[in-house]
């Protein structure tokens, strides 16, 4: 009887688990970075119309303020007993510039807290719609990692990293299989920045609070499932076996 060793040498060539979250760290910071570039000047030019919402390395800094933004409608019944002015920066610049006011309200023990918060531009009118430029994180890394990982198999993380996407039959790079891993990985997100962008040209109405919450949870899961199964799954995780490749050292 002969024994199959084909689980054995997959394991040996797979990439690891370091290694992918590394090569996919590198590709998060450098396409996160560009389009915080992009943001962070189109909102010089465009008097905050154009803003990043969230980046590696930017600050947020909040001042007390007495006054809602001109041109913000509260809802009927709405009293301010607090409100904060937030800036946010990338490199020194300022790239957000947004208000979150609140109300608090107490029922015997019980003290619940409404807020409305609403971008503002330099001079501190209210601005309805905005473009985060970070809206397009998500569908580049899509577009990008699965024409690279198509192409060439690999990408500028993955090259640093030393490992390539390859075929586990024939060795070689395809589409098909970058599409689909690349789906898997990055999809939720992509969705969500399609949504955002929606918002942003007035067709789907996602304030600037719920935009950022829902932002935060759908980041956060994603990472989270791609984690687990890179962690957990070995030598391959679901979505590589799904696309029929294999993330090997180079």
């Amino acid at each position: 009887m002969t024994e199959s060793h084909e689980p054995t040498a997959r394991k040996r060539l797979s990439g690891g688990f370091w290694r992918r979250v590394l090569a996919a760290l590198i590709d998060w910071i450098l396409v996160g970075a560009l389009v915080s570039t992009v943001g962070a000047v189109a909102y010089g030019q465009t008097g905050g119309q154009v803003r990043v919402q969230q980046a590696v390395l930017m600050t947020t800094a909040c001042a007390p303020t007495r006054t809602a933004p001109r041109g913000l409608e509260l809802p009927v019944g709405f009293r301010i007993d607090s409100a904060v002015l937030c800036t946010s920066r990338f490199f020194g610049h300022e790239v957000n510039r947004f208000v979150r006011l609140n109300q608090v309200q107490q029922s015997g023990n019980v003290i619940t807290t409404m807020w409305r918060a609403g971008a503002v531009d330099l001079d501190g009118r209210f601005l309805p719609r905005v473009f985060f430029a970070d809206s397009l994180t998500g569908i580049l890394l899509l577009v990008g990692l699965t024409l690279s990982e198509g192409l060439v198999g690999t990408s500028l993380g993955k090259a640093l990293a030393g490992v390539r996407v390859v075929d586990t039959r024939t060795g070689k790079s395809t589409l098909r299989g970058a599409l689909i891993r690349n789906l898997v990985v990055y999809g939720l997100w992509a969705t969500f920045n399609l949504v955002s962008i929606l918002s942003a040209i007035g067709l789907v109405d996602l304030g600037l609070g719920g935009a950022s919450l829902v932002a935060s949870i759908v980041f956060g899961l994603a990472v989270l499932a791609v984690f687990i199964a890179m962690a957990f799954q070995r030598p391959d995780p679901f979505y590589d076996r799904w696309a029929g490749v294999q993330v090997r050292r180079r």
